[in-house]
């Protein structure tokens, strides 16, 4: 590509907000292209006097290159080190925001010492950065203990994302931890809570049992489609249609245990899917929530509600943990 249809890219990108299609339609574009070019303007956009350059500077940084087919950064050392170094030197929480974002994406996990000094900024962007990046490096020692920490955030964001990385994506397991999700099952934002059920039973804690009842006695109608990509369900609230089951207090009817599982998962799922097509653009987007893998991990809990509904849930004592 020529030279000037760079510098036109790199223009793109500094108009607009982060919101807007525009700047990161340049952004993934310029990652796409992923050139020496692209990299040397990119990199000495990190070291610019403005906050807006350095950050579009490390965003094109953090993926250059990447795409569906290759799945990894042209120049991975020397963009780490690009960003590290900026990350050291700033203090505007845009491009910090973008820098801690982008280490997330390199996959080096020399990164987390970096980002993890930031788990108590000031600014919720930066923690939510934080969150982000660490889901990465879900199981590493330093990113489980800031994570464990951001559960418990004021800002419901780093709350959702940090349950989502320590315990979706993340295989550590502790009372301390399991106890970080069930405080979380009561709160204010639903995501968050949404991420703590499927955390809990990942881990088989029958804690999420009780949680899992209100769900689904909230649940009126529900009906199941399938298709090639798997089950899909949604609720709703007219008659009955094909294949329609109700959920009628403690009776779950002869509902399967993964098409249960899809009411619950099925609106967070979609928000992410929202995303999917600019997985490769926004600084935050870097995984799913496929419906497998949050099926599999309640099945065992669903199954013992199918195998005795009234046991499972007609009690009000909570399971012991498994």
């Amino acid at each position: 590509m020529a030279t000037q249809e760079i510098d036109e890219l790199f223009a793109q990108a500094l108009r607009g907000d982060d919101d807007d299609d525009e700047p990161w339609e340049a952004v993934s574009a310029l990652r796409r292209i992923g050139t020496r070019e692209v990299f040397d303007k990119a990199e000495k956009w990190c070291k610019s006097t403005d906050p807006l350059e350095r950050a579009r500077g490390v965003q094109v940084l953090a993926q250059l290159g990447r795409t569906a087919e290759h799945p990894s950064n042209n120049f991975p050392e020397e963009s780490f080190i690009a960003i590290s170094q900026m990350l050291a030197q700033e203090k505007d929480v845009r491009p910090l925001s973008s820098a801690i974002h982008a280490l997330g994406h390199l996959d080096n996990s020399e990164a987390v010492p970096l980002i993890v000094a930031y788990h108590d900024h000031q600014a919720a962007d930066v923690r939510f950065a934080v969150a982000c990046a660490l889901g990465a490096f879900p199981n590493h020692p330093a990113s489980v203990q800031s994570l464990l920490h951001l559960t418990s955030d004021v800002d419901h964001d780093v709350r959702d994302w940090a349950v989502f990385g320590l315990g979706v994506l993340g295989d550590s397991d502790s009372p301390e931890i399991r106890d970080a999700f069930v405080a979380r099952l009561d709160d204010s934002f639903e995501d968050a809570r949404e991420e703590a059920m499927v955390s809990l039973a990942k881990r088989k804690d029958q804690r999420v049992l009780p949680v899992l009842t209100e769900k689904l006695k909230a649940a009126q109608d529900v009906r199941f489609t399938h298709d090639n990509s798997g089950y899909r369900g949604s609720l709703f609230n007219a008659g009955y249609g094909a294949g329609t089951e109700r959920l009628d207090g403690h009776r779950l009817s002869h509902c399967t245990a993964k098409e249960i599982l899809t009411v619950i998962a099925w609106r967070r799922s979609q928000s992410l899917e929202k995303n999917k097509s600019a997985s490769l653009g926004n600084d935050n987007v870097f995984c799913l929530h496929p419906l497998r893998h949050i099926a599999e991990c309640l099945h065992d809990q669903l199954r013992l509600i199918e195998m005795d509904p009234v046991r499972a849930l007609g009690s009000d004592d909570v399971p012991p943990v498994l």
